[in-house]
């Protein structure tokens, strides 16, 4: 029998603060804001904010973003960007996850104390040379340094066995 997979529409949110060091050849690199995921998607792993597609959102990420962001995080965001797509498939689990990855540039608000009923333990801006790459699910500092580094709108299509940190094949084109 061959069984359907149960499609997920979401999105990833990243808040980008770039801050310029006067007089410096570096080329500039973003904070982003992410956190140690308590539960849901990602649990136990440092990840972005996002969520899933409510009917409401009608189905624009835009909406799903500012609204994620503003549930998770407190803040509400402006000059928005899609500068990615994801698409995940979980095959033990019959699972494909169409993501939406969008990046905020402005925001209103501000970061909220989290408590045990929130999806993360803690959220900050992290600058991006600082990130912790084996504490992110495997695979994402590739996608993450074209969108970030490289500038380059990127689709990414994953395919794992038995969960996410179960990766079979990955590829990455541009959007």
């Amino acid at each position: 029998m061959n069984e359907q997979f149960q499609e997920i529409r979401a999105v990833v949110v990243f808040f980008e603060k770039i801050t310029e060091v006067e007089q410096s050849s570096q080329p500039l690199l973003p904070e982003l804001l992410m956190g140690l995921k308590r539960r849901g998607y990602g649990e136990g792993y440092i990840m972005p904010v996002g969520g899933h597609y409510e009917d409401s959102d009608m189905n624009n990420p835009i909406f799903v973003s500012r609204r994620e962001g503003k549930e998770e995080s407190g803040l509400l965001g402006s000059n928005n960007m899609v500068i990615g797509k994801i698409i995940v498939t979980i095959l033990e689990k019959r699972e494909r996850l169409f993501i939406d990855v969008i990046i905020f540039t402005n925001w209103s608000g501000e970061l909220k104390e989290l408590s045990s009923d929130d999806e993360f333990y803690w959220l900050k801006f992290i600058p991006y040379n600082q990130i912790c790459w084996p504490e992110l699910l495997p695979r994402e500092k590739d996608w993450m340094d074209k969108i970030f580094i490289d500038h380059q709108p990127s689709l990414v299509e994953i395919t794992c066995g038995k969960n996410r940190e179960d990766i079979i094949k990955y590829k990455i084109s541009l959007l």
